[in-house]
């Protein structure tokens, strides 16, 4: 019982939230101890009797001869039977701890340009103490490995839900703990899903994943901690069989074809998307694009987009209509 609350403790403060242990803790001392723990569970900070993360087995090492001297450092973590929640309910919650809230805003006032009435939707992030990045920030500077994964991403705002089930995820410290290399492979809503990833330290990274036909990269370069951090990153992907696409996302497979998305993401003080486009040219000759920016996702805020598209094959235009029942809708 004094094992068990003691690793719920240090454990809780290592990640930045409350952490418990349902089954026993074994140690197996050493100058490198080895700590064995069943039965973890971080539950939602906001979302009632809901877990954010569960764990079957958590092993990592401790280095006792850093402890003596004021160090406390975990490593070689192995983690088998997680299943992770990253909930959003329909009001806006959310299972990790930030709350998206829709705050709806009447505006009824008259400008020089205009005197029409007008709605907006402003999503706002909500400040929480604990958020979820003090797990990320435990495991940043770690050798770990993951197996028997589930991860069930369930947006009831958008209705979107991703279930991956993944075999393996391991991530390794490499060239004295100044890069870090993921790597990992299993299913994304029941199509193969692979991943790479290469993050040096306060360098260029890349990240690169496969989903069925579907492959998508994203390769930038932080900032530097000195101008107040964060990156500036390629987002390219290729749905390969659009079909396939669409079974990713969790859609009914009503459409096929191949589409191409580039995005640039410039995250700072707002995450901005510059340079969005995208085309999609289905097998029966209709095509979409679309292009436009956003200054800030997280909000929604600063939205511009322009979309165009033909409903029939380049330069086979229906016919001329005769009558009213004959008119066709070819394109916006």
């Amino acid at each position: 019982e004094t094992r068990r609350d003691l690793v719920e403790r240090v454990l809780s403060e290592e990640i930045g939230q409350p952490l418990h242990v349902r089954d026993d803790v074994r140690v197996a001392l050493g100058p490198v101890s080895h700590i064995y723990v069943g039965g973890v569970v971080i539950p939602s900070p906001t979302i009632q009797d809901t877990a954010l993360a569960e764990l079957n087995l958590l092993e990592f090492e401790l280095d006792l001869m850093g402890l003596t001297q004021g160090r406390l450092h975990f490593d070689n973590l192995k983690v088998d039977g997680l299943q992770a929640n990253l909930i959003t309910l329909e009001d806006g919650t959310t299972s990790w701890g930030a709350t998206r809230t829709v705050v709806e805003t009447d505006k009824d006032e008259k400008t020089e340009d205009s005197s029409t009435d007008a709605k907006e939707a402003i999503v706002q992030d909500s400040e929480q103490t604990t958020d979820g990045s003090g797990i990320l920030a435990f495991l940043s500077d770690k050798n770990a490995s993951f197996t028997a994964i589930g991860l069930q991403i369930d947006d009831q705002l958008t209705g979107f839900v991703f279930e991956f089930d993944l075999e393996a995820l391991t991530l390794d410290q490499l060239d004295d703990g100044s890069r870090t290399a993921v790597t990992g492979t299993g299913s994304v809503n029941g199509q193969d899903f692979e991943i790479a990833g290469d993050y040096p330290r306060d360098a260029p990274f890349t990240t690169h994943a496969n989903f069925g036909g579907m492959t998508v990269d994203f390769d930038g370069e932080p900032y530097p901690s000195s101008d107040g951090g964060g990156f500036r990153a390629e987002f390219e992907m290729d749905t390969g069989s659009f079909g396939d696409f669409l079974d990713v996302i969790g859609l009914e497979r009503v459409l096929e074809g191949s589409g191409k998305l580039n995005a640039t993401f410039d995250a700072r003080e707002a995450l901005a998307i510059e340079d969005f486009a995208i085309r999609i040219d289905l097998d029966e000759g209709q095509m979409l694009t679309a292009e436009g920016s956003v200054e800030d996702i997280r909000t929604a805020k600063g939205v511009e987009l322009a979309v165009e598209a033909r409903l029939h094959p380049e330069g086979e235009p229906p016919a001329a209509a005769k009558t009213i029942e004959d008119l066709k809708f070819t394109g916006f």
